[in-house]
């Protein structure tokens, strides 16, 4: 009897650790850095941090379980070194800042203002439910929520307006909307909604009174158009993006095409972009294979710097 309750209880124990060690394998784990020049008096989990971005935590948290001492990440074209042994990241040009491994149960007992570098969004106010710009009347191409009233809308649609006011409701929108913006909640390789590419198939029907170009084939290699803005480059904006290539695919020299209000000539065969009759006003342009982004200085799409991604040995630059 007392060996049959015996082997009850060291069923019931390594039931126990079998139960612990899932739960440790279950759970996940979010870095984060702390914001430099924070006040000496600040205690440690009060102090201002952020998320690493999303498409950078399985890289680092990969390195860091192969116990490697090192791994470089790139943040819209600065490189960084993740430090694991002095927990800190570097970019050999901004003080050192100290770095954290915690548990996702964890992020509640500590101050992180928002990802990589860019603050969480307001959500106390007016919450927009749907997906309708209210400029375009389309699905919103790279949606835009102004924080002070709520209201979204697409970042082309919402930066060629001519007064800095909602559309919706005249609330006041921030400058710094557009002034060097960065963002963790685009995707530099984003696809055209299909909604927005079918207006701009009928828009190039209608202005040609002729065919469009429209790959159907799945195996067919995926483009970017890119242009330069000083020493890195951007993405076209997706709807600009189907224009150019639509213009390539039926061998055009150029082409006109609409950004933010304005109107400009590209010169698909010198690849070079000029803005209405400010020929001093160029920028060099570039036709590139998806899987080349990696070799540009690639710093976003549409002038928002949001491409974030692992350095690894396979990546040339």
């Amino acid at each position: 009897m007392e060996q049959n309750v015996n082997d009850v209880r060291e069923e019931e124990v390594e039931v126990e650790v079998e139960e612990e060690e899932e739960e440790e394998e279950e759970e996940k784990y979010v870095w984060i850095y702390f914001c430099p020049d924070l006040p000496s008096f600040c205690y440690w989990k009060d102090q201002p941090c952020y998320e690493f971005h999303p498409d950078l935590q399985d890289h680092i948290e990969e390195s860091y379980q192969s116990r490697a001492k090192t791994c470089k990440v790139n943040e819209t074209g600065s490189v960084w070194i993740i430090n694991f042994v002095t927990k800190t990241r570097s970019d050999g040009e901004c003080v050192p800042q100290e770095i954290e491994r915690i548990s996702v149960s964890e992020r509640k007992d500590f101050n992180i203002l928002g990802v990589a570098g860019v603050k969480y969004p307001n959500l106390n106010n007016f919450q927009q439910t749907d997906s309708m710009c209210y400029i375009c009347y389309c699905e919103q191409t790279i949606p835009t929520r102004i924080d002070a009233c709520g209201h979204s809308f697409c970042f082309m649609c919402l930066k060629s307006v001519p007064v800095r006011k909602c559309p919706t409701c005249r609330g006041n929108m921030p400058e710094t909307m557009f002034n060097n913006p960065r963002r963790y909640d685009v995707d530099v390789h984003m696809k055209c909604p299909p909604e927005v590419a079918a207006d701009v198939f009928s828009y190039i029907k209608r202005q040609e009174g002729g065919t469009i170009f429209k790959s159907k084939k799945p195996g067919n290699r995926k483009f970017y158009w890119i242009y330069q803005a000083r020493l890195f480059w951007y993405r076209y904006d997706p709807r600009t993006e189907l224009v150019l290539e639509d213009c390539y695919r039926k061998n055009k020299k150029r082409c006109e095409v609409e950004i933010c209000g304005k109107k400009f000539t590209i010169d698909i065969e010198k690849k070079i972009q000029v803005r209405g009759e400010r020929h001093s006003e160029r920028r060099c342009i570039q036709r590139i294979e998806a899987e080349d982004i990696y070799r540009y200085d690639v710093r976003g799409i549409a002038g928002i710097q949001c491409h974030f991604f692992p350095v690894t040995n396979r990546m040339l630059y």
